[in-house]
């Protein structure tokens, strides 16, 4: 009770202390102040932690089966009826990702090649962050690729053209013949997406079929991404 009496007096003074009552006024405004400050400052860094976490939920899954040993595995060791039953579990799809070289109208980068099924738009959907374009790898039997704005930017790609691919051929080298240590596959780019720049730079997606062939992994994948409800 007694510093809520000394406050009404100090803030609603007479007129005869009216200096009191300026001081107390002003004193509360710089204590509001920073106050209201730090909670709007507060909530914005929020607001920026929740955008960050959409952005990279984006390519990172809520749970990813890999391999204990090596980098693949067969796609057909994982029983996809008994993962289906599991309580929790919404949608699933098998990936393949390995590191490529891109190559347009003679400029390249380094980007990961990620693989994905018919079953990845229910893991990740994409359609809400595609730019130009679709988000669609395979049309038939067509395989198109989907990449981020700023890699299109480093490719100088300014419509939705032919990309080139090269992939490190598993088993062989030769210092002689270094075309030939490559697989090369030209894909059309058929879609473009829209993130944070890191992800843009890293990530293009192309069909599992695609990916399995030009890595030579045929029937492998390097693992399950699951979406739990």
């Amino acid at each position: 009770m007694l510093p809520q009496f000394f406050a009404r007096r100090y803030l609603f003074s007479p007129k005869s202390r009216s200096v009191v009552n300026l001081i107390s006024g002003l004193s509360v405004v710089a204590v509001a102040m920073p106050v209201a400050a730090m909670i709007i400052l507060l909530s914005v860094f929020n607001g920026f932690e929740s955008l960050v976490k959409s952005m990279y939920s984006a390519f990172d899954a809520d749970l990813t089966v890999s391999a204990r040993l090596g980098q693949t595995f067969p796609a057909d060791a994982i029983d996809t009826a008994a993962v289906a039953r599991i309580p929790g579990v919404e949608a699933f799809s098998f990936v393949l990702e390995q590191s490529a070289l891109l190559e347009h109208a003679g400029r390249q980068a380094t980007a990961t090649v990620r693989g994905v099924d018919d079953a990845y738009a229910a893991v990740f959907p994409l359609d809400s962050v595609v730019s130009a374009g679709e988000y669609r790898v395979r049309l038939g039997d067509i395989e198109r690729l989907v990449m981020g704005q700023s890699m299109t930017y480093m490719l100088g790609i300014r419509s939705l053209a032919d990309v080139n691919v090269y992939a490190v051929r598993r088993g062989s080298f030769s210092s002689l013949l270094p075309f030939d240590n490559y697989t090369r596959r030209t894909v059309p780019l058929g879609g473009v997406y829209s993130l944070d720049l890191e992800t843009e730079r890293t990530y293009v997606l192309a069909s599992l079929r695609l990916a399995q062939e030009l890595f030579s992994h045929p029937g492998r994948v390097s693992g399950l991404v699951v979406r739990l409800r």
